[in-house]
């Protein structure tokens, strides 16, 4: 893989710009520069993420930034293109392609919202690649939860009332994005949709439950507990204390005696 130089990452980037709207000839020059920044003594795992199970090339990240730094514009002012430009992308079945594809999701304009939101939940039915599924969450619905949130908000309670696992553990994912957003303030709303998980946790949905509460208790701790105390004093809640076993060492010290206390008392 050469050094990055930024000047001419530019340029390579602006000639890629050009081909925006023939998608065929801008996915070849894509592939080049993909091919050229290629990191080919990458091995699984030294990143501390795991091994892709698509295809990839491995560039750095400030490749594709640049990229996609030049293509924000042209999506903005022409989302059509854009939208088409990113169902080929998607269509290469290439980690970096689609990450692409994701990304330029989420430059699309308002306007263009249940198209994205249609294009997200399509995608998202047939990957299993972990960096993707954060991706289209996170980057793909980006431009929705920051302009519509009440569009982002009821797409979560969609996937949560499907009798779905995987649909439930998106709308659980799609969280992480509004927790880790200081502007986001609406923290009840997600306490409601969280209740009925921390009531009852299926083991498939525990690993995204647990990240959701400990992006929770980073923003409010004392909210979370006493959300956690306020299922624990319910019926029908088998799982409640596994959760807050599980979550305690989260809590700053006073929360946590105040937790040990309330399971001693459930």
């Amino acid at each position: 893989m050469p050094a990055i130089q930024l000047a001419r990452l530019k340029i390579q980037a602006v000639r890629l710009a050009n081909d925006f709207s023939q998608p065929d000839a801008f996915i070849s020059k894509l592939d080049d520069i993909l091919d050229f920044y290629a990191d080919r003594t990458h091995r699984p795992g030294q990143s501390g993420t795991p091994h892709p199970l698509l295809a990839a090339y491995n560039v750095p990240a400030p490749v594709l930034r640049q990229l996609l730094l030049e293509l924000a514009p042209l999506v903005k002012n022409n989302p059509q293109a854009g939208l088409f430009l990113a169902d080929e992308l998607w269509k290469r079945g290439n980690l970096e392609c689609r990450l692409i594809s994701a990304s330029l999701l989420g430059l699309a304009p308002r306007e263009s919202a249940e198209e994205v939101i249609s294009k997200v939940q399509v995608w998202l039915q047939t990957e299993t690649e972990q960096r993707l599924i954060e991706a289209l969450l996170r980057q793909g619905l980006g431009s929705i939860r920051q302009d519509v949130p009440a569009k982002y908000l009821a797409l979560l309670e969609t996937w949560l009332a499907s009798p779905d696992l995987s649909q439930q553990e998106f709308g659980l994912l799609g969280m992480l994005p509004l927790l880790q957003d200081d502007s986001f303030t609406n923290l009840p709303i997600l306490f409601r949709l969280l209740t009925p998980y921390i009531r009852i946790a299926h083991n498939h949905l525990r690993p995204a439950l647990l990240s959701v509460l400990d992006a929770l208790v980073m923003r409010s701790p004392q909210e979370t507990a006493y959300l956690l105390r306020q299922n624990l004093s319910t019926p029908d809640n088998p799982d409640t204390t596994w959760i807050i076993r599980k979550m305690l060492r989260r809590f700053p010290p006073e929360v946590q005696d105040s937790l040990r206390t309330a399971i001693k008392s459930s």
